[in-house]
């Protein structure tokens, strides 16, 4: 049977006395101890999950009919000072108050909200993070040893769709591969912090950038630039293995070989049938094609008139290969492009102006930049906007407009006939042109 901790397991541990272990975990001011020997007794405890004697003495006592609230959101925005008076009110009617925690834990062996609920001046813990930061693995293996209580709200904030680069097959194999580039804000994240035993939300698959059988011809060429090669990994895999039974030509371009991401797994793909055509515009290679996509290089390998076409990378390389298909006057059906998130526009002096949201019962007021999108400045006020696709083309984040001015993302304006006829706005390629209000629908 496991025995618990107790301080001159501590102190053996950190290499300290007895006396120092409690000088350190009591907080004596009258003692002085260097930062390093208090850092040292702190780690020491927390690896041995040690709790103080009066913590577990009280621990079994009666509850305190109080909660804690350790909220880390910027109180000064009116939706958080509305989420506490709500948590406030809720409590009152059933007979319990509210103590707000902090997250320190410099002079403690915990953070200051476990510590209160170690203690008993808590019976639970409401945890309120920042955008993107849930709970310590720590904290969580401590509220389930002590089984604390405990409800984590809104600690998410941005969202954003990937690329799927495994197949259909992979899938039911409990298989999932996203292709993230290591570029901007979340994207950076997740390439260089995130480490297994990170929890994330994902919504199922959706967007309009797959093959379908009854609009596409069996020939499907595709183009990609730089990292829009992960959706055609994906759709190489599904026809080698014989989930789908489109006829695939591949052309990526980069500057030269050492940019051409997942070669080697394009390479193996091309052995089992793939037909893949590199092309390097800085670079003169045997086996690589020199230059760029052009309308004579894809007559070389396809037939452009009988095919559907699916691009996906930078808008240069649309607008380049889109110049180089007009001549052969194709449908708009035929040409597909995956459609990239909307970012911020290039203004010298961007005004700001105020944005109205009406979410159900709820009324939120922020400021909004010119260059930014609708989306964007409610996600920076912490509202809790529904959105997938970020480009204006599915139509999951669709709102009322109610009053204002706007402009829509070149090339972006995904609306419906229905949504234009009723005064709709898709807020993720939105931009405000003066003060506007929005009546949003409540995320599901």
């Amino acid at each position: 049977m496991k025995t618990k901790p107790t301080i001159r397991d501590i102190a053996n541990a950190a290499g300290v006395t007895p006396a120092t272990v409690s000088y350190v975990l009591n907080q004596n001011a009258r003692q002085t101890t260097s930062a390093q020997t208090r850092e040292r007794v702190l780690a020491a405890a927390r690896e041995m999950g040690y709790l103080p004697s009066a913590a577990a003495k009280v621990v079994r006592g009666s509850p305190s009919c109080c909660v804690g609230v350790a909220i880390e959101k910027d109180l000064n925005t009116n939706r958080f000072n509305l989420v506490l008076q709500g948590i406030r009110d809720q409590m009152e009617q059933r007979g319990y108050n509210l103590m707000l925690c902090g997250f320190d834990r410099r002079h403690s062996i915990y953070p200051d909200y476990i510590r209160n609920a170690l203690e008993g001046r808590i019976d639970g813990v409401i945890f309120i993070g920042k955008d993107n930061e849930g709970p310590s693995a720590q904290a969580e293996a401590l509220v389930l040893r002590h089984q604390i209580p405990f409800v984590v709200y809104d600690c998410g904030l941005e969202e954003k769709p990937y690329s799927i680069v495994s197949s259909p097959r992979q899938a039911l194999e409990n298989v999932l591969v996203l292709g993230v580039a290591d570029a901007g804000f979340f994207s950076g994240w997740l390439n260089r912090e995130a480490k297994p035993g990170d929890r994330f939300r994902m919504t199922e698959p959706s967007g309009e950038f797959h093959y379908e059988t009854l609009r596409d011809k069996k020939q499907i060429v595709c183009v990609a630039g730089g990292a829009g090669i992960t959706p055609f990994l994906s759709m190489a895999k599904s026809m080698l293995e014989g989930d789908e039974d489109y006829e695939m030509v591949l052309f990526y371009g980069a500057r030269d070989e050492a940019h051409l991401a997942y070669k080697a797994e394009l390479d193996a793909m091309a052995q089992q049938g793939l037909r893949v055509v590199y092309v390097l515009s800085d670079e003169e290679k045997p086996g690589f094609e020199h230059g760029f996509v052009t309308a004579q290089l894809m007559e070389k390998y396809a037939d452009p008139r009988q095919a559907t076409f699916f691009l996906c990378g930078p808008k240069a390389m649309y607008d380049f290969v889109g110049s180089q298909l007009a001549p052969y006057g194709l449908p708009l059906k035929a040409v597909r492009r995956d459609a990239t998130c909307c970012g911020d526009l290039a203004l010298d002096a961007p005004r700001s102006f105020k944005l109205t949201v009406h979410i159900r019962d709820w009324v939120y007021t922020m400021d909004a930049a010119e260059h930014e999108t609708l989306l964007t400045a409610m996600e920076r006020a912490g509202v809790p906007a529904p959105n997938k696709c970020r480009a204006g083309s599915c139509g999951y984040c669709h709102s009322k407009l109610l009053s204002g001015e706007f402009r829509v993302a070149e090339g972006r304006d995904g609306r419906r006939e229905a949504d234009l006829k009723f005064g709709y706005v898709h807020p993720c390629v939105t931009y405000p042109l003066s003060d506007m209000a929005i009546e949003v629908p409540a995320e599901e």
